[in-house]
């Protein structure tokens, strides 16, 4: 079973897992409700900066009754004893209970290195916030892509519910299914 707000879901099928160590984390699943609907349920980890990007767009969307776009039912950041479940909340968790660990326990430290706008090296040690704080800024001002950001744990039911490209069971079904999709837009 899966929750969303305060509806319980019962999962029908794994539809597709996107893994990697980075990236959005996206789950998608066949998931029905106690009255025997079937949706699809989207399972991401979304940068916090655009989180409502995607379900502002599918209202939109909806709103125009635009064909072939799947209806947003419902959406919600996935709480955790009534907290978003975040990134920001999981590193803090970490960092505070780090915090309270005998000297002993304490994980060693780590000597990073960034290289600021003039190639000079600047040297950290783990334990040194000040100091990290300053490489990690810099690695972000030149990295294309911050590994590092924020993100939300987001759920979004959508109605109804298609099989994937990869389900149809032979060349015919899928031609079937692409002229459908054609045949029911406006150019």
């Amino acid at each position: 079973h899966v929750m969303l707000k305060d509806m319980r879901y019962t999962v029908e099928d794994l539809v597709d897992v996107i893994s990697g160590t980075i990236g959005r984390g996206t789950v998608c699943l066949k998931v029905t409700d106690g009255e025997g609907t079937t949706y699809a349920l989207k399972d991401a980890w979304i940068d916090a900066s655009l989180a409502r990007k995607e379900v502002d767009i599918l209202r939109d969307l909806n709103e125009l009754k635009i064909s072939h776009i799947p209806k947003l039912e419902d959406h919600a950041i996935v709480q955790l004893d009534g907290v978003g479940d975040s990134t920001e909340n999981i590193r803090r968790s970490i960092n505070d209970q780090i915090k309270h660990l005998p000297a002993d326990k304490q994980p060693e430290a780590v000597t990073l290195f960034a290289e600021n706008k003039e190639k000079k090296k600047i040297k950290t040690r783990k334990n040194d916030d000040k100091a990290r704080q300053a490489a990690a800024q810099e690695i972000a001002k030149q990295a294309s892509y911050n590994l590092f950001c924020a993100r939300i744990h987001y759920r979004l039911l959508l109605w109804p519910f298609g099989r994937p490209l990869t389900g149809f069971r032979c060349l015919e079904e899928l031609l079937l299914g692409i002229r459908d999709v054609i045949g029911g837009t406006d150019f």
